[in-house]
């Protein structure tokens, strides 16, 4: 059969890649490239997570015949396709490696495959970062998974089929330098993209999928790996500065726009999202009380900020105007 490549046969259990077509075309014309599991059989579809038209699967997978020598000849792909095969053949390998283990201590089936899958796809470094941005995405957390979305196409970039368990303090140690030296980017960049991956490095082992000494990066109970700090260079405005913004003539957005910079000057330099979630009920006794939205998730003692409500703020947000048509301060 001209579409069914990468096969493995072990015990009773076979298993091959082919291109699935009994649930048809996809509206742009691929179909689902899926592993075919059989067993007493019965036979069941695990999907890969890609879909390809059918000349690039079979350009990728179906053997090329040497018609001279009868032997297959080599192919030369794209970047991108000899991604999607080495990702492709990963995914497969995984399938291969999980009915190995199983049929070497216990009786095969098809459910015990789905159940060791299901566990297995956690020590994915991958699985992971989608899992938390799904996670972050429910809670209203936009900001914050495209921040791991964004780390998690870096690390791809380096490195696209990851476990957990290849993640060693040598592993961390040649990522920092491709990404400082080959890629440009900066320590404080890289430090944002490995504190994501140390979260998720936290929670597998939290959750048992990692075993807790695996763990590569520095703590007190372990010398790894310590991610870097970057050095910001801080710019402050003076008084003078401050007071000729204030005096600009401005109207439409730039005159909101300065006026929340101004806010936020007068808060004591609070957070915008914070500063732009104030309702009216957070004005108490002539203070502004909030809970920084960064920490109110990740701290069970949540102690409420309280900045002085200045003149030239309660200016700017015109204080007793007419509240309970405004629930919000700006």
């Amino acid at each position: 059969m001209k579409s069914i490549v990468s096969s493995f046969d072990i015990g009773k259990v076979t298993g091959q890649i082919v291109l699935y077509k009994k649930s048809g075309q996809k509206q742009n014309g691929t179909y689902p490239v899926k592993v075919r599991i059989t067993y007493n059989r019965k036979a069941v579809f695990i999907g890969t997570g890609f879909d390809l038209f059918e000349e690039v699967f079979d350009r990728l997978f179906v053997p090329k015949i040497n018609e001279r020598t009868g032997k297959p000849r080599a192919v030369r792909l794209s970047y991108d396709e000899s991604s999607t095969k080495k990702l492709i053949t990963a995914s497969f390998e995984r399938i291969k490696e999980a009915v190995e283990v199983i049929h070497e201590t216990e009786e095969f089936s098809h459910d015990k495959l789905r159940s060791k899958l299901r566990k297995g796809r956690r020590a994915y470094v991958s699985a992971s970062f989608d899992n938390k941005i799904i996670e972050l995405t429910k809670n209203g957390q936009a900001g914050t998974a495209a921040s791991y979305t964004t780390a998690k196409r870096f690390i791809e970039k380096y490195q696209q089929v990851l476990r957990f368990v290849d993640i060693t303090p040598q592993w961390l140690t040649k990522f920092e330098t491709w990404a400082l030296h080959k890629e440009g980017i900066s320590e404080t960049s890289l430090g944002f993209h490995l504190r994501c991956l140390r979260t998720l490095f936290n929670d597998a082992i939290r959750s048992g999928d990692v075993p807790r000494g695996a763990y590569p990066f520095y703590s007190k109970d372990t010398d790894g790996y310590r991610i870097p700090t970057g050095t910001g260079t801080k710019i402050a405005l003076t008084v003078e500065q401050i007071n000729v913004i204030a005096k600009l003539e401005l109207t439409g957005s730039p005159e909101r726009c300065r006026d929340m910079f101004l806010l936020s000057f007068h808060l004591g330099g609070i957070n915008f999202k914070d500063m732009l979630l104030l309702k009216w009920k957070n004005i108490k006794g002539g203070e502004v009380h909030f809970i920084r939205e960064k920490t109110k998730r990740t701290n069970r003692t949540v102690k409420p900020i309280i900045v002085p409500l200045t003149e030239p703020a309660k200016r700017i947000i015109g204080v007793g105007v007419m509240p309970t048509v405004r629930p919000r301060l700006m």
